[in-house]
């Protein structure tokens, strides 16, 4: 089988994670950082950082999501050290700062919104057929069932009830 293309995600770790097998991706992402993986990653935001940047490859752009500016300096320099090319902020790109509406409930989720379009708009320069509507349509009608989901119409309560499934 032949895979023309593939969106993968990097579990926990940047340095040591499997996806670090592909040479060359069209574009790398990372998004907040947090001490929530400290026993894996490291104790500090900026020893996580460092871990989590090590996904930059040379020549290819790293889309920085919202993060802590320590965090964000940390990765940059790391992605720098690595020969890739950070992109600061999503609005940096036409993609990045058009207008996302996502069902998604939370404020990172308009964060993560923005940075996927960001990271879009670098691997639609190599692979034509990406369009930004197509992504437009596809973050709008985004479901993550059981993640900050209003269960309020399954229940019949009056009032909102929001589920939220954690990894951590």
């Amino acid at each position: 089988m032949v895979l023309g293309s593939a969106v993968l995600e990097v579990g926990m770790r940047g340095r040591l994670d499997a996806t670090n097998v592909v040479d060359a991706p069209a574009a790398t992402a990372v998004t907040r950082i947090a001490l929530d993986h400290d026993a894996s990653l490291g104790d500090t935001l900026s020893e996580i950082a460092q871990e989590r940047a090590c996904i930059a490859k040379a020549g290819c752009p790293m889309v920085l999501g919202a993060m802590d500016g320590h965090a964000r300096a940390e990765v940059r320099r790391v992605a720098l050290a690595r020969g890739a090319n950070p992109v600061e902020h999503a609005e940096d790109t036409p993609w990045g700062s058009a207008e996302r509406k996502t069902s998604l409930q939370g404020r990172h989720q308009q964060d993560n919104a923005r940075t996927a379009a960001d990271l879009c708009f670098h691997v639609a320069r190599r692979l034509a057929r990406l369009r930004q509507e197509r992504v437009v349509d596809a973050v709008g009608q985004a479901e993550w069932p059981g993640r900050m989901e209003n269960i309020r119409r399954y229940l019949q309560f009056p009032e909102r009830v929001t589920m939220c499934e954690a990894y951590s």
